[in-house]
């Protein structure tokens, strides 16, 4: 399997694949930083709540840095014909679909991983104290969330011929996961391009104010169950992919 990763790393350079997602994702935490920079003299506002809320700019652009980075290391096979070859060689959908996952979800959690640490950086700045556990459930967070996105994203370039249409699906959900992280928590569960926004640890809060609307970020006391709910999520998407991936081998079969 590490042999296979290695040949996926390879590929990816090829592709300049995760160079563009690299810079998606700089561009996520570069926009939450300027954003959070315009409240963060107002007192109560200034807690690690305004780096790491609901209203984050990752519901845009995860769902597309994902797609574009599987769009471009399974179209590159597809269009050279690289699949049909590895399957000459009883190398299956199931297999094929395994190794990509495993890569890509390998690369997009270096990617969390560097955008937490960018943000981390960056609160230092202002004296704010920000506890480990914080950011390591801000890691896992966003890598659940990827990895639903991930998992439906490369099934989809498996069975799509035109990758043109997974870009469009691509840009939409994060259309979507823009317009989703301002409505109720829930609603983000259903839809994987919410995952970001549903597993956010602080969520803002409407103070009651006669003045002007007043708001703060505050804590969300339902993270470990938001955690084990998606975890269940998560486990479902991949059985429902795997099982059609596996329909479709035995369609191909026949």
């Amino acid at each position: 399997m590490i042999k296979a990763i290695q040949i996926e790393l390879l590929k990816s350079k090829r592709t300049k694949s995760f160079m563009i997602s690299f810079i998606m994702m700089l561009v996520a935490a570069t926009w939450s930083l300027l954003a959070a920079s315009r409240s963060i003299d107002i007192p109560k506002l200034r807690t690690i709540g305004l780096f790491f809320n609901n209203l984050q700019a990752n519901s845009i652009f995860l769902p597309i840095a994902t797609c574009l980075f599987v769009s471009r290391i399974v179209g590159n096979e597809k269009e050279g014909s690289t699949f049909k070859l590895q399957e000459a060689n009883n190398t299956n959908l199931i297999i094929i679909f395994t190794r990509k996952l495993i890569f890509t979800n390998s690369v997009f959690l270096l990617l969390n991983i560097f955008q937490v640490l960018i943000v981390y950086l960056n609160v230092l700045r202002y004296d704010i104290q920000v506890p480990i556990w914080t950011l390591i459930l801000q890691v896992v967070g966003l890598t659940m969330s990827s990895f639903t996105l991930i998992t439906l994203f490369l099934y989809l370039s498996i069975i799509l011929e035109k990758q043109g249409i997974l870009l469009g699906i691509g840009f939409l959900s994060g259309f979507f996961g823009m317009i989703t992280s301002q409505t109720l928590k829930w609603i983000n569960l259903i839809f994987p391009f919410g995952g970001s926004s549903f597993l956010a640890l602080y969520r803002i809060k409407i103070l009651n104010s006669s003045d002007s609307l007043d708001y703060i970020f505050s804590w969300d006391k339902s993270v470990p169950l938001n955690y084990t709910l998606y975890l269940i999520y998560c486990v479902m998407i991949y059985s429902v992919v795997k099982y059609l991936l596996k329909k479709k081998k035995g369609d191909n079969n026949e």
